[in-house]
């Protein structure tokens, strides 16, 4: 038999004779428990009710009593209106508390099944009617007295309450006292009552739990006794796995529940062997990662300590030699050290730049740029550059262009583009910068006259995300940071790179972004996000 069936069987047999021990005892005390605490509650609706009465009498008679112990005409119109809203308010709720007392009283009576207890509550309604008249004949010398103070007669008012009101009064506090006296007295009843039941049900409790355990031991017992040898294989494998042996199996010569257990342990294993081989995968990638990026570290350390060796050996020269040389001389190491100094600010700055995207530290804010003006910008910082070397450089992009991007990194991508396309431009070449639409795109284009590429070349600046550094046409410098850097922005800004060379005749560079036009400039809004990691 399978191991859930046993248990079945054996929780129907625990439960059967649980029922016949139990059912009798558990109905009959449902249902005094039941009546119990009907009665309870009504009973303490009615100390309520009564205490409400009480309250509400003690107002009356202290706003009349606020009343009658000024001068006439001595109290404030505002308190007079407020002492009597405030009578009429508690008169109203005084015949409400009555009422409810009454309901409350009626109902205990028609519970009750014991003639003393029947008794009782004919004797409470007696109460409750004399106070009901005792109530009505102080609401009737209350609202005379009022009356009497209206009409400015304050004497006989105050006479009328000392000698009809605070009389009822008195009676009726006592009335309310006796009623009080003997709900909470049935409370107490009705508690010992309950505690009585609340112990035969303990003691019930505890006879059924002491059988439940006996048949529960009978049952585990058996139950051990049937599957305590396939566990034992179980937990020999699993010991066998945690000592390294990875291909081991469990075969178990059961059914049901304990089968599919040793089927799910063998599946486990084979799922560890292949998490354990996807973790040993990944240890080999990142082996590699760092090989990559001490060779990466290995290549920025020798690119920025050449432009210091270039500035600090000018800079010695003219300290120890400066009268030797000419002013040529002096200015043409000075440009030299500009120079240098200039390639190691790139380099540092590409560097910077890289990390920050690498760690995700970039923020990007997408908003409507003019193009026209962000490539005259960088055309403006680069224009000594391309003096140097004679090269022309040619903004024809339209006013009318607006791509949706971030200012920031769209100006990294066209700074380095154009830095790119000086170095590889020989002297007197020409650089254009021109921009059309397409569909929803703008397409920038950095077009240079330089020395091309080959399309093996162009695939693997498109595809590969090594370092890849060249010298420039002036045998310039440089990290290979840049095109990394590009490639990585562009495709933040949600746009893609394209390359078209010829050799020995010039590249094109074409970055597709988001087109924005000016209709919808004003009602765009802007948003805010954390750029993802690089690739």
């Amino acid at each position: 038999m399978e191991i859930w069936k046993r248990i079945l069987l054996g929780f129907i047999t625990v439960v059967a004779i649980m029922a016949l021990i139990d059912y009798y005892a558990l109905h009959h005390n449902k249902k005094i428990i039941r009546k119990i605490d009907a009665l309870e509650h009504s009973k303490r609706q009615e100390l309520s009710e009564s205490s409400k009465i009480e309250l509400s009498l003690q107002l009356i008679t202290h706003s009349l009593l606020r009343l009658f112990q000024e001068q006439a005409g001595s109290l404030p119109t505002s308190d007079q209106a407020l002492y009597r809203t405030r009578i009429r308010e508690n008169t109203v709720a005084l015949q409400n508390s009555l009422k409810q007392l009454k309901e409350a009283t009626t109902n205990d009576l028609e519970r009750s099944e014991k003639p003393e207890q029947k008794q009782m509550e004919q004797e409470e309604l007696l109460l409750i009617d004399s106070l009901n008249t005792i109530i009505n004949q102080f609401s009737l010398s209350a609202n005379q007295s009022m009356r009497l103070y209206e009409l400015h007669r304050y004497n006989q008012a105050r006479h009328l309450f000392r000698s009809q009101t605070e009389p009822t009064l008195l009676i009726a506090q006592q009335l309310i006292q006796h009623l009080k006296e003997d709900a909470q007295h049935e409370v107490q009843t009705v508690i010992k009552e309950l505690d009585q039941n609340v112990e035969r049900a303990v003691k019930a409790g505890i006879t059924l739990t002491v059988l439940s355990i006996l048949l529960s031991l009978a049952i585990g017992l058996y139950i051990a006794r049937s599957i305590s040898g396939p566990l034992k294989k179980l937990i020999q494998g699993t010991e066998a796995i945690r000592q390294g042996d990875l291909d081991t199996e469990v075969s178990l010569d059961a059914k049901g529940e304990l089968l599919v257990l040793a089927e799910s342990f063998n599946s486990m294993a084979q799922e560890l062997r292949t998490k354990i081989a996807a973790i040993n995968s990944l240890n080999e990638e990142l082996a590699e990662s760092n090989k990559t990026k001490d060779t990466f570290m290995s290549i920025i350390s020798h690119d920025l300590k050449n432009p210091f060796n270039s500035i600090l050996g000018f800079m010695n020269l003219l300290k120890v030699r400066y009268d030797s040389y000419t002013d040529a001389d002096r200015k043409r190491m000075i440009e030299s050290v500009n120079t240098s100094a200039t390639g190691f600010y790139e380099m540092l700055e590409n560097l910077l730049t890289w990390s920050r995207s690498q760690s995700g530290k970039i923020f990007l804010r997408k908003e409507p740029i003019q193009l026209n003006s962000t490539v005259a910008t960088s055309i403006e910082s680069f224009s000594s550059n391309a003096h140097q070397k004679e090269i022309v450089l040619l903004n024809k992009v339209a006013n009318e262009h607006f791509v949706l991007a971030d200012k920031h990194t769209l100006t990294i991508i066209i700074n380095n583009l154009l830095n790119n396309a000086i170095k590889f431009t020989p002297p007197e070449g020409n650089i254009t910068l021109s921009a059309k639409k397409e569909d929803d795109s703008i397409v920038l284009c950095v077009k240079d006259s330089g020395i091309g590429m080959e399309q093996k070349q162009i695939d693997q600046l498109l595809q590969s995300n090594e370092l890849r550094s060249t010298p420039g046409t002036n045998n310039e410098k440089g990290t290979g940071l840049g095109l990394l850097i590009v490639k990585d922005f562009i495709k933040k800004n949600g746009g893609e790179l394209k390359i078209q060379s010829t050799p020995q005749i010039g590249s094109s560079f074409m970055v597709i972004l988001p087109a924005h036009s000016q209709e919808n400039k004003k009602t765009e809004q802007k948003s805010l996000f954390t750029a993802e990691k690089g690739i």
